[in-house]
C-alpha cells in the first residue's frame, strides 16, 4: 500500500525492502497517527523562533563600535516574523560577566543595534547571544550565540596561541548503539584544549589486543570507521602520534541485541536507509518497524517494514524534503525509538545575491556606488531585506567560512554545540564538504523535543508567551537570612519616566511584570510597603554561553593594533557626529508636582529633622521618643493622619524607611516636598497611598546602601539604534580636509531593501584607507529564503 501526499505537513508512506512483500504487512497506522497527532499538538503549543545576528565584522578594539542587524524568523518556514516584539542581545566577557544587554524592538522580523565597546575591555574571546523571551521556554543552547575577538586598546603583551594538542575524543555509533554481530559505523570527533577540532589517527583494539579497525580524521577532527562488534567484547580506541599511543578511549558498550540504522546520503535524488538487526533481535521481532523522516516539526516520509531474516531498506526521495537537517527515527510497534540519525539535504533553496561596484578601482574619499541584485532559485528578482558591511579585505579575525544567515538557519541553529566554520559546508568549491557534513550529522547532538513526550501527550504549555513589551522579572529575598520573600507586595517605579507598577511575589519570591517600552535605560526602584524587613532584589537574565577559548592573543594582533592608531584618532574626531550614546539624567520629582514645597534656607536652622518637621511641616507629624519615632502625614482633604507609613524619597530614591529621613543633617537639606492630596496620590497608585515626603540635599546624591537593601537597579530599556555616520566628500574643500579618515568600518547599512525586481543601490564615500576592500551582504526574502554574497573593490 502506497500513499503519496507531497505537500508540507503531509506524509509519504513507503515500504521498500529486500524481498519484502508489501501485502504481507499492514502499516503501523495507529502509531503513525499518534506521532502525527503529537507533532501537531507540539507545533501548535510550541511555534519555534530562530534568530540570527549579522555583525559588521569579527574582531574589535576597545573603544570601537560594534554594529549589528538581527533577523527573527519562523523556525519552520524561515519567514520573518514579529511574534515576539522584543529581542534581547547580550555580550559576555570570557569569564561570563555581562558587559552589555540591549532590548531591541522587532519590526516585521528585523531589528538593529550597536554597542559602544568600553576602551578598557581586556583582550579575549567574547560571546554575543540573542534570544526572545519565548525562546527561554527551551534549551538555551538553541539561542543565537557567536564568538568574537576583542583586543584591549593598549595591549602589547601578546602571546602566541599554544600549540594544539588532543584534549578529548568522543565516539558516536551510527543510529545510537554498537550492536553485536552487525556491521556498525562509528563516527568520532577530536578537539584540542581550546575546544576546536584537531586532526587525529588511531586504531581500535578488542579486549584481547586484536586490531579490528583503524581510523583517521577527515575534516575538523571528525571522521568515521566501520567494524563488526562481538558479544561481550570491550573495545578501546588508541590515538597515535608517530606510531605511539598518546591517549586511549573506551568505545560505547556493545548491545547483545538490537538494530543498526545505516544511511547513504550520497545520491542527489534520494536518501537510502538500511535497517540491520542481529539474530537475537530478529528472533524476537514481531510487528513491523516504522521509520519516519521528520524535519522542522513535520513528518515528510514514513516507511513500514520487517527485519525478519532480511534487512529493511527504504529510499526517501529528496524532491519533497526541505533543505537542511532531516531527522530519521526508527520505532518499534510500541512507539519506542530504537535508532536515530540526522542527515542533511542540500538543495538550492537560497537567494542569489550579486553585488556590483560601479568601478573596480577607486581613490581615497571617492564616492562608491554598489548595485545589488537578489534573485530566487529560479532566477527571478525578488524583494528582500539585507544588511551590508564594507571592511578591509584581509582584516584580523575574518574567516571565509564564518557563520552566515544560510548556514545558521539551515544548520547551526538546529545543532547543539558550536559548529566550527559552518560556511565551509556550504562552499560549492569544497570537495570535502559533503562527506564532512555527514560526519557532522553523526557527531553533533540534536534535540528540540522527545518522542516519548509526544506519544504520551505530555506537552506542557510554554511558561513564557511571545513578549509584546518589556518584562521585568526577578526574585526578592530577605536580606537578613536570604530566604524567599514569599507573597510579598512590591512597588516598582521607573524614576525617569514617572511610571509606577505593582507586583506580588510567589511562594519562591519570584515576580514578573510587563512594563512599557521605555527608551534607553531607567533607574528601577523596588519597595515593599507591607514589611519592615529589608529585601534584596535580583533581576533575572539567562546565563552566558561561554567560549571555551579564553586566549586569542597572537602575533598577528600586534599589526592589527598598530593599524588602529590613526583609527582611534578618527573615532575621537567624528565621535560626536557619529551619535555617541547619551545617558538620560535621573529626574528627581517623579511625581511631577508637589502639594507643598518648603525651602529650608528660608527658615532658621533646627538641630535635627524631627524638629524641622514639627516646626516647619504642618502636613506631617513625628511622634515618639528618639530611636522609636514614627512619621505620619496628614490628608489634605480629611485633615487627619493617614493610617500607614508615607513613602519617603531622598534625592529621588524612594524608601519606606523613615529613619533615613530623620537621620539626615538639616544643614545638608535644601528643600522638602510633600504630596498629601487625593488628586496627586491617585496618580501614584498604591505607591504613595499614605502620602509622600521628599527631601532633596544640596549635593543631590544621597548614598543608599543598595547592595544590602536591593531597592535600586539600573535596567536597560528598548534600545534605539543610531545611524552609521560617514563623512561626505562632495566638495573640493572636503577632499582636501587634513583630518585623517581611517574609520575601522568603512560602511554599514543595516536596512537595504530591494524592489519587486530584486534591485537596490547603495552609495557612500570611501575613507583614506587604501588596498582591497570587501563588501558583505546577507539577507532574507519575505518568503523565507536566506542568502548572501561577497564582493571586493580596490582603492589606490
Amino acid at each position: 500500500m502506497n500513499y503519496f501526499l507531497p505537500k508540507k505537513r503531509s506524509l509519504i508512506i513507503l515500504a521498500l525492502g529486500a524481498c519484502i512483500l508489501l501485502a504481507a504487512f499492514s502499516p503501523n497506522d495507529g502509531l503513525l497517527d499518534r506521532l502525527l497527532a503529537g507533532l501537531k499538538q507540539h507545533n501548535e503549543k510550541n511555534p519555534q523562533e530562530k534568530v540570527f545576528v549579522h555583525l559588521d565584522r569579527e574582531a574589535y578594539v576597545g573603544g570601537e563600535t560594534m554594529w549589528y542587524k538581527a533577523y527573527l524568523v519562523d523556525a519552520a518556514s524561515h519567514k520573518p516574523v514579529d511574534w515576539s516584539k522584543l529581542l534581547h542581545v547580550t555580550l559576555h566577557d570570557p569569564e561570563g560577566n555581562r558587559v552589555f544587554k540591549q532590548h531591541l524592538k522587532v519590526e516585521k522580523g528585523f531589528a538593529k543595534g550597536d554597542f559602544d565597546l568600553p576602551r578598557n575591555l581586556s583582550t579575549g574571546t567574547y560571546t554575543l547571544s540573542a534570544y526572545t523571551r519565548h525562546m527561554q521556554n527551551y534549551d538555551p543552547r538553541f539561542y543565537f550565540s557567536e564568538q568574537l575577538h576583542i583586543y584591549h586598546h593598549t595591549d602589547t603583551s601578546y602571546k602566541e596561541i599554544p600549540a594544539p594538542r588532543v584534549a578529548s575524543v568522543d565516539f558516536f555509533p551510527e543510529g545510537g548503539d554498537l550492536v553485536a554481530g552487525v556491521i556498525c559505523q562509528v563516527a568520532f570527533k577530536a578537539v584540542d584544549q581550546q575546544g576546536r577540532g584537531i586532526g587525529v589517527e588511531g586504531i581500535v583494539l578488542d579486549d584481547l589486543g586484536n586490531q579490528v579497525a583503524e581510523f583517521q580524521s577527515y575534516h575538523g577532527g571528525m571522521g568515521a570507521f566501520e567494524f563488526i562488534p562481538e558479544i561481550g567484547a570491550q573495545y578501546i580506541a588508541r590515538i597515535l602520534n608517530d606510531g605511539k599511543t598518546i591517549a586511549s578511549y573506551k568505545l560505547p558498550i556493545v548491545q547483545t541485541e538490537g538494530v543498526v540504522l545505516r544511511v547513504d546520503n550520497t545520491d542527489s535524488e534520494k536518501i537510502t536507509t538500511l535497517v540491520l538487526a542481529n539474530e537475537r533481535f530478529a528472533a524476537k521481532a514481531g510487528a513491523p518497524l516504522l521509520l519516519i523522516a521528520q524535519a522542522k516539526g513535520n513528518v515528510y516520509y514514513a516507511a513500514n517494514g520487517s527485519i525478519k531474516g532480511k534487512p529493511f531498506i527504504a529510499n526517501f526521495p529528496k524532491a519533497d524534503l526541505p533543505a537542511g537537517i532531516v531527522q530519521l527515527t526508527l520505532f518499534n510497534a510500541e512507539g519506542q525509538p530504537l535508532a536515530e540519525r540526522l542527515v542533511f539535504v542540500q538543495k538550492p533553496e537560497t537567494l542569489a545575491v550579486k553585488i556590483t561596484p560601479n568601478q573596480l578601482r577607486f581613490s581615497p574619499r571617492n564616492q562608491v556606488t554598489l548595485d545589488i541584485q537578489v534573485n530566487d532559485p529560479d532566477g527571478k528578482g525578488v524583494p528582500a531585506e539585507l544588511s551590508l558591511a564594507v571592511n578591509a579585505h584581509n582584516r584580523i579575525g575574518s574567516s571565509p567560512y564564518k557563520n552566515h544567515l544560510v548556514s545558521h538557519l539551515l544548520l547551526s541553529s538546529d545543532l547543539v554545540g558550536t559548529v566550527e566554520n559552518p560556511g565551509f559546508y556550504f562552499d560549492p568549491q569544497q570537495p570535502k564538504a559533503t562527506e564532512a557534513l555527514d560526519h557532522l550529522m553523526l557527531t553533533q547532538g540534536w534535540r528540540r523535543f522527545l518522542w516519548k513526550d509526544l506519544l504520551e501527550g505530555e506537552i506542557p504549555d510554554p511558561k513564557y508567551d511571545f513578549e509584546q513589551s518589556l518584562t521585568l522579572e526577578g526574585r526578592a529575598t530577605k536580606t537578613l537570612n536570604g530566604t524567599p520573600a514569599a507573597f510579598t507586595p512590591l512597588e516598582i517605579f521607573l524614576g525617569e519616566y514617572h511610571y509606577t507598577y505593582q507586583a506580588t511575589t510567589d511562594a519562591e519570591g519570584n515576580f514578573s511584570i510587563t512594563i512599557f517600552d521605555y527608551p534607553q535605560s531607567a533607574t528601577c526602584f523596588f519597595i515593599s510597603p507591607n514589611t519592615d524587613e529589608k529585601l534584596t532584589i535580583t533581576l533575572n537574565h539567562p546565563p552566558a554561553l561561554l567560549s571555551k577559548n579564553h586566549t586569542i592573543l597572537s602575533s598577528a594582533a600586534k599589526n592589527y593594533q598598530e593599524q588602529r592608531g590613526q583609527v582611534r584618532q578618527m573615532v575621537r574626531t567624528f565621535g560626536e557626529m557619529a551619535g555617541a550614546a547619551k545617558v538620560r539624567p535621573l529626574v528627581k520629582g517623579f511625581y511631577r508636582e508637589a502639594d507643598n514645597v518648603i525651602k529650608i534656607d528660608e527658615y532658621y536652622r533646627l538641630p535635627n529633622m524631627a524638629e524641622v518637621i514639627r516646626e516647619l511641616v504642618p502636613a506631617a507629624d513625628v511622634r515618639g521618643r528618639v530611636g522609636k519615632q514614627r512619621l505620619q502625614m496628614i490628608s489634605l482633604e480629611k485633615k487627619a493622619l493617614f493610617d500607614g507609613r508615607p513613602l519617603i524619597i531622598i534625592d529621588g530614591v524612594p524608601t519606606y524607611d523613615h529613619t533615613r529621613l530623620l537621620n539626615l543633617n538639616p544643614d545638608e537639606v535644601e528643600r522638602l516636598e510633600l504630596i498629601h492630596s487625593e488628586k496627586r496620590i491617585r496618580r501614584l497608585g498604591r505607591l504613595g497611598i499614605h502620602g509622600v515626603f521628599a527631601a532633596y540635599t544640596y549635593l543631590g546624591r544621597y548614598e543608599f546602601d543598595t547592595s544590602t537593601e536591593g531597592i535600586l537597579r539600573q535596567v536597560p530599556g528598548v534600545y534605539e539604534a543610531r545611524e552609521f555616520f560617514t563623512p561626505r566628500y562632495e566638495t573640493e574643500a572636503s577632499l582636501k580636509e587634513r583630518t585623517p579618515d581611517f574609520r575601522p568600518l568603512v560602511f554599514w547599512a543595516p536596512k537595504v531593501q530591494t524592489d519587486e525586481n530584486g534591485r537596490a543601490t547603495v552609495t557612500f564615500y570611501h575613507s583614506d584607507d587604501i588596498g582591497s576592500f570587501e563588501v558583505e551582504a546577507q539577507g532574507l526574502s519575505f518568503s523565507g529564503l536566506p542568502g548572501g554574497s561577497r564582493s571586493t573593490y580596490q582603492v589606490k
